[in-house]
């Protein structure tokens, strides 16, 4: 266990300091100008949604999308990454970029210890595990990784209830699907498969099968939340619509899906009109 804590301070380490200098030197030869008061460094390691976790860690929810609508996203925005940068921010009396920095870093930890340990106890082949994480790592998605979004928390927590549902320690497991709830919404479908692999336990009790209902804890939190100081139990509803632009549909990505198979700029059409080219 040591040797895999050690090892997964040294990766994070040098992911981390790989992705700030990278980053950096891509805005410097961009030469990119300051965006909203926003300067060179800030840009090049907090973008994005990144900004909307900073502003819900310094003010909270506020409610002042009736001057300001696009501030109706960042309902759709849930509450743990912010805790845990205000807690840093509040701790050190740092500015709120660097506390991001020294959040993400922990995430970042967080989910390669959780996945090396995941992985060496379904492989217990380390040099697979190496492979297996480099990929990983610098898979051209794994920028969400080093910014402050929750990918890394989130799946760093997903991780860590597994490894702990794989040592039979439910309630452990179940507490981590409330952090994970708080997370993202999505950590509701991690608690269903989480609950499938429970069912395959012997040792079946009722407390331990209840306790799975903390995966829905989370966005019950939030809601709750909402009503109480904005009167609207469905205003991350409302941030999805507004952010979508129409009625929100939960099953969006379907509708997604059609589009892109069968839609006028669907990918068949645009593969045959290539194709048409060409002949």
């Amino acid at each position: 266990m040591q040797k895999i804590f050690i090892d997964s301070v040294k990766i994070t380490i040098v992911f981390k300091l790989w992705f700030l200098l990278l980053v950096f030197l891509t805005f410097t030869i961009l030469q990119s100008q300051d965006y909203f008061g926003i300067g060179l460094f800030e840009q090049s390691v907090s973008w994005w949604d990144a900004n909307i976790y900073n502003d819900i860690a310094l003010n909270g929810y506020y409610k002042q999308f009736v001057k300001f609508p696009d501030s109706l996203i960042k309902y759709g925005f849930f509450p743990l990454l912010p805790i845990f940068l205000k807690l840093i921010f509040e701790l050190f009396g740092l500015k709120i970029i660097w506390a991001s920095i020294i959040v993400n870093t922990l995430n970042l930890f967080l989910l390669v210890i959780n996945l090396k340990l995941y992985l060496k106890s379904y492989y217990n082949n380390e040099k697979i595990e190496k492979y297996i994480l480099a990929t990983f790592l610098i898979f051209p998605y794994s920028i969400f990784l080093y910014m402050n979004y929750t990918e890394n928390l989130f799946l760093g927590l997903t991780f860590l209830s597994i490894n702990l549902l794989k040592k039979d320690k439910i309630f452990s497991s179940n507490l981590v699907g409330f952090l994970l709830s708080l997370t993202r919404p999505n950590a509701i479908i991690i608690g269903i498969f989480n609950f499938i692999e429970y069912l395959k336990y012997k040792k079946k009790t009722i407390l331990k099968s209840v306790s799975y209902l903390t995966y829905l804890l989370g966005p019950i939190t939030l809601f709750s939340y909402f009503k109480i100081k904005f009167g609207n139990f469905w205003l991350f509803f409302d941030s999805q619509k507004y952010y979508f632009n129409k009625e929100f549909n939960p099953f969006f990505i379907f509708e997604l899906l059609k589009q892109s198979l069968f839609g006028t700029n669907g990918l068949p059409l645009k593969l045959l009109k290539i194709f048409q080219t060409l002949i």
